[in-house]
């Protein structure tokens, strides 16, 4: 990273004469020694946030985040400096990590593990939080800064980032699954859209025995993501849910999974070959391939994030980056490039509801029920090795997340913003149609299993549900024993 790091030193002491050089050079060095966010800011200092590639990059354009990095550099760190009644604070850089998510979880580990103060800003993915926490490698924000922002965001959001009691990360943007539908399928055989998993499996089965799914343009009646990636393991968690059932405890301890492995099972039991609930090539898909299924007609529901509705209808997500100020007044250039781009006509008739519910949520509810999706997106942490000081690091993750900065990052990259303001926001409401959507999803979105040992957990998860999906038994004993050792930190037998 650029800037000053300094390191304490010793040396031996022999004479006389190498005390006073010490101490004329201690006079100079120590006022610029200071313990982790403790340091001086010079004008050499820059504040280093690593974050994985964003998906608003493109077409010679620098991607949302950069553009509210500038908007710090040119005049958010002078304001925010000016309100705390300092001098100034220092600019930043975004350092971009590899696109696929292993890779930057690998170098955000690496650099953390050194403890060379490589980063000082962590632009984390939610179920990486616990792991970092847990080993020491973020530092907890202030007890008095944390309760100011309780009152700005879900509670599921926000508490995505609690670790044992201490919130260590804030959400910057966030991400919930919604359920994409064919809005002309239904109203040709005449089915609502289904207000549970059951619903939807059992609406699937009929179809398939009308032969809706063969002959035609529609080859399935569902997509998601069933790859051997996170994505599966994303999926394999709604579906437990969707049931009522519990394949960790929040925390990560271990439960008991029989009702989850039945909502595993209504999947794996329509998933093999010949059926039509998948495409032949469904279990292979993530979220690219499952995207491309729905929008060339293939399939007739779709799980997938948000962004997936401005690829889908990029008139509409036009409409919703013109509401923006910035973009209304030029300052802020759209995603594709200057001027007014003319976005591809839509190839489906579409919308978009939160996932279904559990029986038991749409036995309770008169309307359609927000089912229960994975919570993603990432959020901002401070490294417990950054040398700079802790109130510019704040301050930056202050106005990275304020209000204004949020609606502008989710009107122009199709990201959710992690604060409720926006989704209370009318101007938002009404020029964004998909804002409510999210908002109601978010409402009753569940983070995963808050453990050091998540990527074991999911990983082992994965090699008992890829299997089923090609017809091999889901043994619920052999799940839950291999589970309770991932979550322990045992390798899997």
């Amino acid at each position: 990273m650029t800037g000053h790091r300094w390191r304490s030193w010793r040396t031996p002491v022999a004479t006389v004469t190498t005390l006073a050089v010490l101490a004329v050079l201690a006079a100079v060095l120590v006022p610029l020694v200071r313990r982790p966010g403790e340091s001086a800011v010079t004008e050499h200092s820059q504040i280093v946030i690593a974050s994985g590639y964003d998906i608003s990059a493109g077409g010679g354009q620098p991607g949302i985040r950069q553009e509210l990095v500038d908007r710090w550099n040119e005049r958010g760190r002078r304001d925010a400096a000016r309100r705390r009644g300092v001098p100034d604070y220092p600019r930043a850089e975004i350092r971009v990590l590899s696109p696929v998510a292993d890779y930057q979880y690998g170098q955000m580990i690496a650099g953390a593990q050194t403890g060379g103060g490589e980063y000082d800003i962590l632009n984390l993915d939610v179920p990486w939080i616990a792991e970092f926490a847990r080993n020491g490698y973020l530092r907890a924000v202030d007890e008095d800064r944390e309760r100011a922002l309780r009152d700005r965001y879900p509670p599921s959001v926000l508490e995505a980032g609690r670790v044992d009691g201490r919130l260590y990360a804030v959400p910057f943007n966030t991400d919930v699954g919604l359920l994409y539908h064919r809005t002309d399928l239904l109203r040709r055989y005449r089915e609502p859209v289904p207000r549970s998993w059951r619903e939807l499996f059992e609406l699937c089965d009929r179809l398939e025995a009308r032969g809706a799914f063969s002959g035609g343009p529609v080859r399935a009646c569902y997509a998601g993501q069933f790859a051997d990636y996170e994505g599966l393991t994303v999926n394999a968690l709604e579906l437990a849910w969707g049931v009522d059932g519990r394949l960790a405890g929040e925390e990560g301890e271990p439960v008991d999974v029989g009702r989850a492995v039945s909502g595993l099972r209504r999947l794996a039991d329509r998933a093999g070959p010949g059926r039509g609930f998948l495409l032949p090539d469904g279990r292979e898909h993530r979220e690219q391939e499952s995207l491309e299924a729905f929008a060339a007609g293939r399939v007739m529901f779709l799980r997938h994030w948000p962004y997936a509705y401005g690829v889908l209808d990029p008139a509409k997500a036009l409409t919703c980056r013109e509401s923006d100020p910035a973009y209304r007044s030029g300052s802020a250039p759209p995603p594709t490039g200057a001027g007014r781009p003319e976005p591809p006509r839509r190839t489906v008739d579409f919308d978009v509801a939160p996932l279904p519910g559990s029986e038991a949520q749409a036995a309770a509810s008169q309307d359609r029920p927000a089912g229960q999706g994975v919570l993603g997106g990432q959020s901002l942490a401070v490294s417990a090795d950054s040398t700079l000081p802790a109130d510019a690091l704040d301050a930056l993750i202050e106005f990275l997340t304020s209000e204004e900065n949020q609606a502008f990052l989710f009107r122009m990259s199709g990201l959710p913003a992690a604060v409720s303001a926006v989704y209370e926001d009318a101007s938002v409401l009404q020029s964004c149609k998909v804002a409510p959507v999210i908002g109601r999803a978010l409402a009753v979105a569940r983070a995963r299993p808050r453990t050091r040992y998540y990527p074991r957990f999911s990983e082992t998860l994965r090699a008992h549900v890829l299997p089923a999906l090609s017809g091999a038994a889901l043994d619920d004993a052999a799940l839950a024993a291999d589970l309770r050792d991932a979550l322990r930190g045992r390798t899997r037998r």
